[in-house]
């Protein structure tokens, strides 16, 4: 590999370190709290390093909630084309985020915090919310138009139910871990909608 390429592969990899770096800090501290100079320290570069990736704060939140979104994006599409309800899909992608308590971590405290219009990320979650809602309300829709699903059911209303169950079960299992599986919780919430 030549030296460019070498470089390139570098900086990639920094920029990795980073991300994952900043996902854990928001998580644990909180957009507001967390600092770029924590960050860059945790990477073991100097802030300028850092900021040489993501010229402001703001930039980095953007990239690790776009991480954040690719993450789950895949994940609730690959669960949709392979189970049986959009509930099992649910629960398949909170699966696949519980092996990621960090970006759970995240998700939890940075929507928390961007309730207020003033956060860095408040309109991210709005359009967020938006999407999510109108993405499971489709697949209601389709889960009942095969049968799958109680036809009678409100499907936008369901699926504003569902997410808030799944954001709910999110805060449960990183407060009580121990106690609480969110993937579970939603496999028999599924069993007892089709029974």
């Amino acid at each position: 590999m030549s030296g460019r390429e070498d470089g390139y592969a570098s900086g990639r990899a920094r920029k990795e370190l980073i991300l994952e770096q900043a996902i854990a800090a928001f998580g644990t501290s909180g957009f507001d709290n967390a600092t770029l100079t924590d960050i860059a320290t945790a990477c073991g570069v100097s802030r300028q390093g850092l900021l040489h990736h993501f010229p402001s704060k703001e930039d980095l939140l953007t990239a690790v909630l776009a991480r954040r979104d690719e993450l789950d994006g895949t994940s609730f599409a690959a669960a949709i084309a392979t189970n049986s309800t959009p509930v099992e899909a649910l629960a398949e992608t909170m699966a696949d985020n519980a092996r990621e308590p960090a970006v759970m971590r995240l998700y939890t405290v940075l929507s928390a915090e961007a309730t207020n219009p003033e956060h860095a990320a408040h309109d991210y979650f709005a359009d967020l919310y938006v999407r999510l809602r109108a993405q499971l309300t489709e697949a209601i829709g389709a889960a009942q138009e095969a049968g799958a699903l109680p036809a009678e059911w409100p499907a936008d209303t369901a699926a504003t139910m569902l997410l808030a169950l799944k954001d709910g079960l999110a805060l449960q299992a990183l407060l009580s871990p121990e106690l609480v599986d969110p993937a579970r919780t939603m496999r028999e919430v599924n069993a007892m909608l089709l029974n």
